[in-house]
């Protein structure tokens, strides 16, 4: 992001995408980290190097300010039938119709 040196005295370190937005939506020159769904009227996306913060450049790898969701499994263990539960459904087709419908990018 060209940012050299240290950083602002003043960086909040905050846990909810909320929470973030309220931090600032209000103050200028505020940058948070939220995730592509959770852009609204309130915040507005970066453009970094030209390039905007859009569906197609996130899925294109052309936007580079981005990470993915990740989900670890350790290696040799078995999961829990309840976290086996959970992680088989947000893995169908019908959680990532949900995800997608709610403005975030599908995996599939």
């Amino acid at each position: 992001m060209g940012i050299e040196g240290s950083y602002h005295q003043n960086i909040a370190t905050l846990a909810e995408t909320g929470n973030v937005i309220e931090a600032i939506q209000g103050t200028i020159n505020s940058l948070g980290y939220i995730s592509y769904g959770s852009l609204s009227n309130a915040v507005k996306a970066v453009t970094l190097d030209g390039i905007a913060c859009t569906y197609d450049n996130i899925i294109n790898n052309v936007y580079s300010l981005q990470r993915p969701f990740v989900i670890v499994l350790k290696e040799g263990k078995t999961l829990s039938n309840a976290a086996k539960g959970f992680y088989d459904y947000i893995m169908s087709d019908e959680a990532q119709e949900v995800i997608a419908r709610e403005g975030y990018i599908s995996i599939k």
